[in-house]
């Protein structure tokens, strides 16, 4: 069977029924289900630039208010301000899906006789600076 789903728009829900059912094979698919960066991306910020008293902002929100961003990170941003943390009921269970996708990797690993996996640091060369990142990006 094969699926298709805007992971962009994708419903955790949905996705997870997906995994569940055994019904995604794809890579990008299943990671989409462990994601956890939209959640905890205004937080950390947060806690990174308090560190810093020097800081010309204290939030994501302050930072985007000024539009102290470039304009392709609006829409991710966005979803970052969105999002209810650390304590959103989403999160909770991508950090469940990404736990399954772990045992998932470790049991291929061990049924396969692998012990260790290589990967590149990053799958492409960078885009310049301004240009959105295409694609699934070089941090995922």
């Amino acid at each position: 069977m094969t699926v298709d789903i805007d992971l962009a728009s994708a419903d955790i829900a949905e996705l997870q029924a997906l995994l569940s059912a055994g019904e995604i094979t794809s890579t990008a698919l299943v990671l989409a289900v462990a994601q956890l960066v939209v959640h905890e991306f205004a937080e950390d910020l947060a806690q990174y630039l308090n560190a810093h008293p020097g800081a010309a902002v204290k939030s994501l929100a302050e930072m985007t208010e000024k539009k102290l961003h470039h304009p392709v990170l609006k829409e991710r941003f966005a979803r970052a301000l969105e999002s209810e943390g650390r304590s959103a009921t989403d999160y909770l269970e991508r950090v469940a899906n990404r736990e399954r996708v772990k045992l998932s990797v470790l049991n291929a690993m061990a049924t396969h006789s692998v012990d260790v996996l290589l990967h590149p640091s990053i799958r492409r060369p960078p885009e310049r600076i301004g240009e959105d990142q295409k694609g699934a990006g070089n941090c995922r």
